[in-house]
């Protein structure tokens, strides 16, 4: 009884594992076995690899992302968070690149590939192929700023990972640390379970990131300290401060120039144009004549004495040039009388001279005056110049009588 009760049950425990084993070489054979078709396989090629942003849907994706999985390996739930943590990387960590200007705030990226094979040029070993589609990849891709980025790159079927990084990254976060995190995760990827894989690297990155970032090791060289900008909006506001007391003087010192009665707050130009019209009127020229020593000597308004005042004001007699107000012409000179010459008339030329009778006694008047001139010269006048002295004198001969 016992025997044959023994065996139904150890028929059905040899039932029960035969069904099981299958399950298990299945699954193992899904993981590492080669595929039953060869000709059925794709290898992929760098030229040939869709991008995550510009092709999202070639990478099974319907939005832009930084994962790309054209083969399917993960589904759509696990590849959104994938994004999420990729997101929260370049949304929390520092621009580490030279210049950062707001359009690129944004921190460290990271790309992740996904494929089941990939194409060995020239029969290479399949890790330097891996490593050489890696770099040739992130370079086609170029998700970062200034190659700040991270490429993590997966081949299911050949059983091969590689991180690549950037050169920017590379000098705060080093190929050997990307290489430790890899072998930290190394235990997902041998199961096959990609996905936990890739997100325990992901999350690594992150967590690394971020503890250097509070180190001050990552952001450093770009990051200004928290002291630099009080300091440029200290000095732009002393600035501006130094500015508004320059043109407060200005303005002072114009009003100084001008006559506060005159000057206008409305226009400056109006008030540097009246300045230029009350100068003159301040600075008045010195009357006399100025020499080179009292012209650089300082000037000084001199009140004019009276002399000057009656001068300048007591009109100046002008000459008349016109015809009407020329003087009268001068009367005509009298006819002269011809003088004697020896007792006889010299008249001159173009006048008719009196013919003298002597022998007539009506020549004569009763008031003449007669003279004897023995010597037959005249004895009236002492000499010749005093008859030429005297324009009126007579003289007369012994048997001449004239009348002047």
């Amino acid at each position: 009884m016992r025997e044959s009760g023994g065996g139904p049950l150890a028929a059905i425990l040899a039932a029960l594992l035969c069904s099981c084993a299958p399950l298990a070489v299945s699954a193992d054979s899904w993981c590492s076995a080669e595929d039953e078709d060869p000709d059925s396989r794709w290898y992929w090629r760098v030229d040939e690899y869709p991008h995550p942003i510009t092709q999202p849907r070639y990478c099974n994706r319907y939005r832009a992302s930084f994962v790309c999985d054209p083969d399917r390996v993960i589904n759509k739930k696990q590849a959104d968070s994938l994004d999420w943590i990729i997101e929260r990387i370049r949304n929390e960590t520092l621009c580490i690149c030279p210049t950062c200007g707001k359009s690129q705030a944004r921190g460290i990226t990271l790309g992740v590939a996904i494929m089941e094979h990939i194409h060995r040029p020239h029969n290479l070993p399949i890790s330097e192929a891996v490593r050489l589609f890696a770099e040739r990849l992130r370079k086609q891709w170029g998700l970062g700023h200034c190659d700040d980025d991270i490429l993590l790159l997966i081949s299911t079927k050949d059983k091969q990972s590689h991180t690549l990084v950037g050169p920017a990254v590379s000098g705060v976060f080093p190929q050997e640390v990307a290489d430790q995190i890899y072998l930290e995760s190394r235990g997902h990827f041998s199961n096959c379970d990609f996905y936990e894989g890739l997100e325990s690297m992901v999350q690594s990155y992150f967590d690394m990131l971020r503890r250097l970032q509070l180190k001050g090791l990552v952001g450093a060289r770009v990051q200004p300290p928290p002291g630099t900008s009080a300091g440029v909006i200290v000095g732009i506001v002393f600035g501006a401060l130094a500015l508004m007391l320059l043109a407060v003087g200005a303005v002072l010192l114009v009003v100084r120039r001008c006559d506060a009665q005159h000057f206008s707050t409305k226009s400056i130009p109006e008030a540097l144009r009246r300045m230029r019209q009350l100068r003159p009127a301040r600075h008045r020229h010195h009357f006399g004549r100025h020499n080179s020593k009292a012209a650089t000597a300082p000037s000084y308004v001199r009140a004019p004495t009276a002399a000057a005042v009656a001068a300048a004001t007591t009109p100046v007699a002008q000459k008349l040039t016109t015809p009407l107000a020329a003087p009268p012409p001068k009367p005509p000179r009298p006819p002269q009388t011809a003088t004697l010459s020896n007792g006889c008339y010299a008249s001159p030329s173009g006048v008719e001279t009196p013919h003298l009778n002597v022998s007539d006694a009506s020549d004569s008047s009763d008031d003449e005056r007669s003279t004897s001139d023995n010597d037959g010269e005249c004895t009236s006048c002492e000499s010749e110049a005093a008859i030429a002295s005297t324009p009126g004198a007579s003289c007369s001969s012994a048997r001449t009588h004239a009348t002047v």
